[in-house]
């Protein structure tokens, strides 16, 4: 929302692929994408509720990546193949995260439907397992029945 729509427009107006803009909120924008290209984070799981396909990309500096390689050990970054404990879709860290390989995963998914179909189907499920909106109110509604439950005067 921090980028004026005239400069998407200039920008975007000589591309040879279609290219319609969508202004609204995100799961407008992205149920209209056919795919879209995303850091790992929680935007991540805001497109598998959209079951939008998705290649995930994430970069840190090399410090920074190299201390998290020594520290942390996750099969996935990705926040979508984590809660799904499978490759549902594509991560590209650190010097995977070319151009070339990119394009070559988002060509891979708009030319192959049937890798687009599973990975929907995956998504859908993993939207499923992240259960219905209103979580942070839920988990406060918990969080107050526990302390109303509990005894204070010991």
């Amino acid at each position: 929302p921090t980028i004026s729509i005239d400069l998407i427009r200039d920008l975007t107006q000589s591309s040879s692929f279609p290219i319609h803009l969508v202004e609204g909120e995100i799961y407008s924008v992205l149920r209209a994408s056919d795919v879209i290209v995303v850091a790992s984070g929680t935007a991540t799981l805001q497109a598998a509720i959209a079951q939008t396909p998705m290649v995930i990309i994430y970069k840190l500096s090399g410090i920074t990546h190299l201390l998290a390689k020594f520290w942390i050990r996750l099969k996935w970054v990705g926040l979508v193949n984590i809660v799904a404990q499978a490759d549902v879709v594509p991560e590209l860290i650190q010097d995977e995260a070319t151009p070339h390989r990119i394009a070559a995963e988002v060509e891979r998914l708009l030319t192959t439907p049937s890798v687009m179909a599973t990975m929907r189907g995956q998504l859908g499920r993993v939207a499923t397992a992240l259960g219905k909106p209103g979580a942070s109110h839920r988990a406060a509604d918990a969080v107050y029945d526990l302390l109303v439950k509990k005894d204070f005067s010991q």
